[in-house]
Parts: C-alpha cells; structure tokens; sequence
C-alpha cells in the first residue's frame, strides 16, 4: 500500500530568470537541519561565517563578501555553500573537500597520489 505523504514545496528568492535555482540549490547546497532544509538565507549566514574565519577577514571585507553573496552578485565555490562552515570542513583532513578544482605539475609519485586523492573526492584536476 503506497501511503500519500505531504510534500512541501520550499522556495528561495531566486530571480525568475533563474527557473532551476530553487530545485537545483534545495537539490545540492541546502543542508539538512532537524530534518528540514537550510533556508537561502541561512546557507548565506553558514558560509560567510566560514569564509570569515578562514580568510581572516576584516570587518570591511566581510560586509562587502556578505553584500555580494546576499544579493547573489558574487558566490563562493559550489562545494563551499555545501561544506563552508560546517563542523566537518573544520577538520584539518578533510581542507580539500572544499575544492572544486585543482593542478599540480607532477614531478613525482606524491603529487600523483595527492591528485588522484583529490578526484577521488570530485575535483576536476588540471595536470601541468
């Protein structure tokens, strides 16, 4: 017996000249809490904490970061508003699952090893 369940229909402010915005962000970037998903606005509160912190930022280039972010001008990296300032990317080992991309020129084994670890993880690599 298939049993209806209610689906919520959650939407963010994404301009309509954006029509995948909403399923692909609630698809891909809005993490789960309490079992509901991050609003827009709570992503951007998660990942310019993040950013922040990382960077170092001063009080003047973290209002222009959050300026830019909030009103979708400029975005960090796509694995960024998954993983930036969540407990996990806080962990030392686990720095580059927030690349998307990476290169290298490969002079020896370890480089080789430290790329195929780092495709193993989704980064597109640029061998030079």
């Amino acid at each position: 017996m298939v049993r209806e369940l209610e689906r919520k229909r959650f939407l963010a402010n994404f301009p309509e000249t954006a029509p995948a915005a909403n399923p692909v962000f609630f698809r891909t970037y809005s993490r789960r809490e309490a079992g509901l998903r991050e609003t827009w606005d709570r992503v951007c509160d998660r990942t310019l904490k993040g950013l922040i912190s990382l960077g170092k930022l001063s009080p003047q280039e973290a209002e222009i970061l959050e300026r830019m972010q909030r009103n979708l001008k400029a975005l960090p990296s796509g694995r960024w508003l998954w993983v930036g300032g969540t407990d996990w990317i806080a962990k030392s080992q686990n720095f580059s699952g927030a690349y998307n991309c990476t290169s290298t020129n490969l002079q020896d084994w370890k480089a080789f090893g430290l790329m195929m670890d780092l495709a193993m993880m989704g980064c597109v690599r640029f061998v030079g």
